[in-house]
């Protein structure tokens, strides 16, 4: 990274044939995939992307699903589902298509980044193999929605290798890439927004730094992404309301840390960051969700509060032990850079952890690994460095067939839930869309107790009620669907549909009158309810009042 260090001279093309390879191989079977859990929304019933006319109102609104509680603002990404739609409507295979493209893109630069950076090609390759067969960035492969983290992470490595360009040759034009590329990464996914703050990074350790050249060429670079950086937010501000995109949860639901002292928000943030080691070391029980109560939230000691605790020392000390080799010391401000913002630590997010959110953090952590054993003491002896290959090609190829098992979990969302169901089982969410599956598949009774379980471990989700009401009046169970569906109201009284669907329960019931109150009170809610307005009509016109 410093003038200490030698340049990297490129990634060979044999090693970048190996890399994409090997992420097009693990990736190629979730072609056949559907569209599943948030791609329902962002995707396959959005009508955002339904036409290229439509970009521009992508790119004046909040177009990132109707039915999420946050208004993200991610208009690039959006963009590019609708040029997928304008190719080939809503088959998934397309989308599926560009997100191993993407991932094996990025897999290549992270080749590349590793060479550039000084680690020798034995760990570039290793840090490069890593990430690109991991088990752990399925979900940001395997779900289309994922590509968000894809986009992002792609432009963000590319501007950092114009950032190194930059800092040694000072030409406008890496600059202007580099800035570039920052807009392309913050339109994505808001989590690139912290490149400038890793260039700062790498900068505080290079022997450049006390040079007024490399200062000025620093500062540049700040202020060009950070001009970029405010017309995200200004332009974001006005699609979605908030700097943020976030808003409060309707039904208690699930931004469970808004709200919360910053000591809860701290223990949650440590007890998230011991589950996400233990899944990047052995990435067995994979789930999709890990929203309430999977992840509880700590309000006093547990033991995975003091794990994390302890893998954040561990932290610290290897960046304090790092600054003597500046290219380690940047990749671990990197992951921690990464990763701080969507721990809730900082500011609460409307999740409390997600596997895609390990994307970008685990580009850094690879080249850690991949430098470390290239450059320790296992290489340098020819019989340890034997067994090291060994070990690692088992590793690889373990990593591999559980990568290529996990895809086949994202085929369909039936497939999905049932395995998270598993490796979730407290997760109300997860429970209700498990549920939900039965419920198609005419497993009513199944489907009643996955939905009374969620309405169990989050008795304030109103989503479940409302399913769960459903449910019994597909049973049957005309009481019981009243009782449910008023579960939902008292959760979230200000919905219109919960009100019609109240009404409809009590016109089968013959409750007429209480009927027509339900169905006013929709009119109430939501003037131009058309369901409401029919049922209404249909009453009075039978006579009731």
């Amino acid at each position: 990274m410093g003038q200490d260090e030698p340049r990297g001279t490129g990634a060979p093309w044999g090693r970048i044939a190996i890399v994409a390879v090997a992420a097009l191989c693990v990736y190629t079977g979730s072609v056949r995939n559907g569209f599943t859990f948030d791609d329902r929304w962002i995707v396959e019933r959005n009508p955002a992307i339904r036409g290229l006319d439509h970009i521009p109102r992508i790119w004046r609104s909040a177009d990132w699903g109707e039915e999420k509680v946050t208004r993200h603002y991610r208009p690039l990404t959006l963009t590019t589902y609708a040029l997928n739609y304008a190719l080939h409507g809503l088959r998934p295979a397309g989308y599926h298509l560009v997100n191993i493209l993407l991932h094996a893109a990025v897999s290549v630069l992270v080749l590349i980044l590793a060479l550039r950076i000084g680690v020798p090609p034995p760990g570039a390759l290793i840090a490069a193999l890593a990430f690109a067969v991991h088990p752990i960035h399925t979900e940001a492969v395997a779900g289309v929605v994922g590509r968000a983290e894809l986009l992002a992470v792609l432009a963000f490595i590319a501007a950092f290798l114009f950032w190194l360009r930059f800092r040694e040759r000072g030409r406008p034009g890496d600059l202007v890439a580099l800035a570039l590329l920052y807009g392309l990464g913050v339109f994505c996914k808001e989590q690139s927004a912290v490149l400038p703050a890793v260039l700062v990074a790498a900068e505080g350790v290079s022997r450049r730094f006390g040079d007024p050249i490399g200062r000025r060429r620093i500062v540049q670079a700040c202020l060009a992404c950070g001009a970029i950086l405010v017309v995200d937010l200004l332009l974001g501000r006005a699609a979605t309301g908030s700097f943020g995109g976030y808003r409060t949860p309707p039904g208690g639901y699930p931004g469970l840390l808004f709200g919360e002292p910053f000591g809860v928000r701290g223990m949650t943030s440590l007890k998230v960051l011991d589950r996400a080691v233990r899944l990047l070391v052995f990435p067995i029980a994979l789930s999709p969700d890990y929203s309430f109560d999977q992840i509880s939230i700590p309000r006093s000691f547990q033991p995975s509060v003091a794990a994390g605790g302890v893998i954040a020392l561990a932290i610290v000390w290897a960046s304090v032990q790092a600054r003597s080799t500046p290219r380690r010391f940047v990749m671990c401000a990197w992951t921690v850079l990464a990763w701080v913002p969507v721990s809730n630590l900082l500011v609460p997010i409307t999740t409390l952890f997600g596997e895609r959110l390990l994307y970008l953090p685990s580009v850094a952590l690879a080249v850690i690994a991949g430098d470390w054993i290239a450059s320790g003491p296992l290489w340098r002896d020819g019989r340890s460095r034997r067994i090291t290959q060994v070990l690692l090609v088992v590793m690889m190829v373990f990593w591999s067939v559980r990568t290529v098992d996990r895809n086949l979990d994202w085929r369909t969302q039936k497939s999905l839930f049932a395995e998270a169901a598993r490796t979730s089982p407290r997760s109300a969410r997860v429970r209700m869309n498990n549920g939900l599956e039965l419920l198609t598949e005419g497993k009513t009774n199944e489907a009643i107790r996955e939905l009374e379980t969620a309405t169990e471990i989050l008795p304030s989700y109103a989503n479940a009620y409302s399913n769960l009401s459903l449910a019994y009046e597909r049973a049957g169970r005309p009481g019981d669907a009243e009782r449910a569906i008023r579960g939902a109201i008292l959760a979230q009284s200000d919905r219109a549909s919960y009100w019609v669907q109240l009404g409809r329960i009590l016109i089968r019931e013959r409750k007429d009158a209480e009927a027509a109150g339900a169905f006013g009170r929709a009119l109430a809610l939501e003037p131009g309810n058309l369901d409401a307005q029919a049922e209404l009509e249909a009453l009075r016109a039978a006579g009731v009042r």
